[in-house]
């Protein structure tokens, strides 16, 4: 059985939340991520999906290695993230949403690309330099490009410069943090498309943290489903968009067209905001929002439990798309 590359194992990672109570003086704890189990392997994309807020870019900056979990543990190739700060840099790079807020502007993109080869003193000026040219020719840039600064450069040329740069140290996790939401249309499908190509010529690995559905679908083999801290589904993505067994996830895809099957039976559509995680519901957390809820969604958290082959849900009352719960309970 192949090892599995990124291992995280009930993370958890809470933060001190707004000052309440006489003076100010309580800060009750802010669960980011409450208690999530999932694994990356070689060579596979694994997207994160859920609303704003639900914890996503947490879970991504404790596989970064910029967030100590509290519980738990994240290991890089049975390596916690901080365990060697420097040598983890080399082994996980992040792409992030706005390519303008990570590239320097009093640098070139030969110097942008370059910079991490430097910090980390790797190779001469010379092999630097050549690995600068391949890295540009890799991301599909023309050379002339390279004495350019980033105000100079189109949004999705400039996306293409830093993801040059996160493969700089040959990394073997990418987090890719929402990386195409900033971009047009036409530009997202080429950027997706050249990530994918990356990941089956180098052999990369990536957590895909977006919200887009279509993006996911486009570039990811694995999904997991998050809500307020929380995994709630997870599996392949055939079985997470054509068979979705939590209502959340049921929601989530409502609102995507079926051209396959116009008319079939819907799930009902998101209703209202989530919970603030400062004050999470008992029991199930999606429990306020769902159609389906019954009593004990209100007592009792459900466990993410393996509900097909390869295939996880969190739900007191599992069932497949198109079937209501109501026929699921008297099943």
């Amino acid at each position: 059985m192949t090892q599995r590359l990124v291992t995280l194992t009930d993370a958890r990672r809470s933060f001190a939340g707004p000052a309440t109570g006489f003076l100010g003086r309580e800060r009750p704890r802010v669960q980011a991520v409450a208690g999530v189990s999932l694994a990356i392997d070689p060579g596979e994309a694994l997207g994160l999906v859920g609303e704003s807020g639900c914890g996503k870019s947490t879970l991504g900056r404790l596989v970064q290695g910029l967030e100590r979990p509290d519980g738990g543990t994240v290991l890089v190739e049975g390596v916690p993230p901080t365990a060697d700060r420097r040598t983890h840099a080399r082994r996980v790079q992040t792409i992030y949403q706005n390519p303008l807020d990570v590239l320097d502007p009093r640098l070139k993109v030969a110097e942008a690309v370059a910079e991490p080869l430097e910090i980390h003193r790797l190779g001469t000026r010379e092999t630097r330099a050549e690995r600068v040219r391949q890295l540009l020719r890799d991301v599909e840039l023309p050379e002339d490009l390279a004495l350019r600064y980033p105000h100079e450069l189109s949004g999705g040329q400039a996306q293409r410069v830093v993801i040059a740069r996160a493969l700089a140290l040959e990394p073997q996790v990418i987090v890719c943090d929402e990386p195409v939401a900033s971009l047009d249309a036409p530009i997202q499908r080429q950027i997706l498309r050249l990530l994918d190509r990356l990941r089956r010529d180098l052999g990369l690995s990536y957590l895909f943290i977006s919200h887009d559905l279509g993006a996911v679908w486009e570039l990811c083999q694995r999904v997991a489903i998050m809500y307020l801290g929380r995994i709630v589904e997870e599996g392949p993505k055939e079985e997470i968009f054509l068979r979705p067994r939590h209502p959340y996830t049921q929601a989530l895809l409502t609102a995507i067209p079926r051209p396959d099957a116009p008319d079939a039976p819907r799930a009902p559509l998101l209703q209202g905001e989530p919970p603030s995680p400062v004050n999470a519901p008992p029991g199930c957390a999606f429990h306020p929002r769902c159609a389906y809820a019954q009593e004990v969604c209100r007592t009792a958290a459900p466990a993410l439990t393996q509900t097909q082959p390869l295939h996880r849900t969190a739900c007191h009352f599992v069932a497949p798309r198109n079937t209501t719960r109501s026929q699921a309970n008297e099943e």
